[in-house]
């Protein structure tokens, strides 16, 4: 997947200074978070870590 940090943050619904401020300090809401796995395609894994 070949995608800007514009074209994620578009695409996942997180609004672009969320996802730059994400970036520098690493801080995300719970919502966002899951927003991002999804479009990414991670949020299997992640649930299947917490059973």
């Amino acid at each position: 997947m070949d995608l800007t940090k514009e074209g994620l943050a578009e695409r996942s619904g997180v609004a672009l200074p969320t996802f730059c401020k994400f970036e520098r300090t690493g801080v995300l809401s719970l919502g966002s978070f899951l927003k991002l796995h999804i479009e990414l395609g991670g949020l299997e894994d992640v649930l299947s870590d917490a059973s």
